[in-house]
């Protein structure tokens, strides 16, 4: 789910991403082409729930470790 933190120049987009125990939190913003991750409102991971998917350009990230791994030959689909 996504959230709202902070104000004027220091607002972000963020979200955050539960794993067993751990709670992870991200800017809803692709490190590489600075866009937002989701493409449907709070959609921000791949259908097995286990990475999140940037909707620009198909980057994959590991949610514990924020690592890129891998790229979509082409847009992602939308996602249910």
């Amino acid at each position: 789910m996504g959230f709202t933190f902070g104000e004027g120049t220091e607002r972000r987009e963020i979200f955050i991403v539960r794993r067993g125990d751990a709670i992870f939190g991200y800017v809803n913003s692709c490190p590489h082409q600075g866009t937002p991750l989701e493409f449907l409102r709070d959609n921000f991971l791949t259908r097995d729930r286990k990475e999140i998917l940037c909707s620009t350009h198909g980057a994959r990230f590991r949610t514990s470790t924020w690592s890129f791994w891998a790229m979509q030959p082409s847009t992602p689909t939308t996602r249910s």
